[in-house]
């Protein structure tokens, strides 16, 4: 496939997907588009003995309004993606060869997955809810749990090193109120009362 830096087609695609909360959607639509433009002639909208007049506006990104008769645009753009080259060179066959290109990088485009948000709670909080959900957490050295935690958490194993090293810091900068609220609100239940009355004496403790 080319450089597509310079094609006019993609450029205006992808400042019209930044916009779009959509995404897959939009570009489902434009390849549709491009199949339908692609295979079919333009309507007649006014001939005359001067001129004959075509409609080739299509609900979709890419704008060849101006294209007029697309008989010839379409076969250079059906030898392009068959044969990477077409039959003769002029403006339109290269018009063409950049909308096959366009089409090309649409088909490959990977629209990146938004994964569910489950948690809001930071890395710092993470770790200083599992200290108070399992105190024995205490009984495995740093780099134990900084290399099993940095898998289940999905957080590098330096930054829990460091948090583990805090979390026992009686000035820590992990234990602050701002933190301890948080994980009363996690753990407001019946079933973890223990849990949150311990949270609420260290927050007196500090106040």
């Amino acid at each position: 496939m080319k450089n597509n830096s310079s094609n006019h087609f993609i450029k205006a695609f992808e400042t019209e997907l930044k916009t779009i909360e959509n995404k897959v959607s939009l570009i489902q639509n434009e390849i549709i588009q491009i199949k339908a433009f692609t295979t079919s002639e333009a309507p007649v909208l006014k001939s005359t003995k001067m001129f004959t007049l075509y409609d080739n506006k299509t609900n979709s990104v890419f704008d060849l309004s101006f294209l007029g008769f697309r008989k010839h645009f379409n076969k250079f753009f059906t030898e392009y993606l068959n044969n990477n080259k077409t039959s003769e060179v002029n403006e339109t066959s290269q018009k063409a060869v950049e909308f096959a290109e366009y089409y090309k990088w649409l088909n490959e485009l990977k629209v990146p997955k938004t994964r569910e948000k489950f948690s809001d709670l930071n890395n710092e909080q993470k770790l200083l809810a599992l200290h108070y959900l399992f105190p024995s957490l205490r009984d495995y050295t740093q780099n134990q749990l900084a290399n099993v935690l940095s898998q289940i958490l999905n957080i590098g194993p330096e930054n829990i090193r460091k948090n583990l090293s805090a979390l026992y810091k009686k000035d820590s900068e992990i234990r602050t109120i701002e933190n301890y609220e948080k994980l009363i609100e996690l753990f407001e239940n019946k079933t973890f009362e223990t849990i949150t009355n311990k949270l609420n004496w260290e927050i007196n403790q500090m106040s």
